[in-house]
């Protein structure tokens, strides 16, 4: 027979085991889970098409059939803005994890190496660098034409030098501790020592400088699209969904305020995630 106190002893265990979540990673985690899960069950949540017209319907107020309105094409916002969250959010997730690794892989090297690979590597970084983001963005969709791909490209050329540049500093720091001066001279490989040894202790700046920088891609991505470089139209994207309402402002707010809310409330939940990412790696 199991005893009380083992019992007892037991749930005290699993509950010392569960991860001890500030409130602003509880918070941002929730509002970003549901705004995942809202724009990727739109095909349930909403039966209209978010680039079909209906040009009888235009300007509609919002009522139980268009919970939004809809906009001066009569296409349903309510749809319109969860399709274009599945552009945006998908912008900031595979833009973030390519430039992190992209940015971690040549910090490691540059750190790890150092001597004319590490002068050579900070070079193009400092090149990069000295370029105005926003320019060098826009002149590299400029080049390439608008759309998603090229719009990875473009955010991969600028955000890839703070991941560098943040691993690199920190690999110059570990590379010199004990533990991986005693993993040289058993004879381990560079490799291993950098998978094993110095990556799981450099890593957790980058993870957290990510949540800022996937609110900064969609940041990116909205104003790309305001700007026409993004996302073309007809196409559901919140920046583009901007700069299409804007005229209508004075008399359609909610034309525009509804997709800039969105980019908000987006931005504002991965930001707390980061923030409760950060206080929850220091302890």
């Amino acid at each position: 027979m199991i005893s009380e106190g083992w019992v007892a002893d037991h749930h005290s265990s699993r509950r010392i085991r569960l991860p001890n979540l500030s409130p602003p990673l509880r918070i941002g985690l929730l509002m970003l889970g549901m705004i995942f899960i809202a724009v990727t069950m739109a095909p349930w949540l909403t039966p209209f098409d978010p680039i079909e017209q209906d040009l009888s319907n235009r300007f509609a107020p919002p009522s139980r059939i268009h919970p939004f309105g809809t906009d001066n094409f009569g296409r349903d916002m309510f749809a319109r803005v969860l399709y274009g969250g599945r552009v945006d959010l998908q912008i900031a997730f595979v833009a973030t994890v390519l430039s992190l690794l992209t940015g971690s892989a040549v910090g490691l090297v540059a750190g790890y190496f150092g001597g004319w690979l590490d002068s050579v590597l900070m070079a193009v970084l400092n090149l990069v660098m000295a370029f105005p983001v926003f320019v060098l963005v826009i002149g590299i969709l400029a080049m390439l034409g608008p759309g998603l791909i090229n719009m990875y490209i473009a955010i991969l050329a600028i955000s890839w030098v703070a991941y560098a540049r943040l691993i690199r500093g920190e690999v110059l720091v570990v590379k010199n501790l004990d533990y991986v001066e005693a993993a040289r001279a058993i004879g381990a490989r560079n490799s291993r020592i950098i998978t094993r040894h110095i990556l799981p202790n450099v890593a957790t700046a980058a993870v957290v400088y990510a949540a800022s920088d996937a609110v900064l891609n969609i940041i990116f991505a909205g104003t790309l699209g305001y700007l026409g470089l993004g996302i073309q139209p007809p196409n559901p994207e919140w920046g583009a969904m901007v700069a299409e309402a804007r005229v209508f402002l004075p008399t359609h707010p909610n034309l525009t305020l509804l997709p800039a809310a969105a980019i908000v409330i987006t931005g504002v939940a991965i930001s707390l995630i980061g923030d409760g990412l950060a206080e929850l790696l220091r302890k």
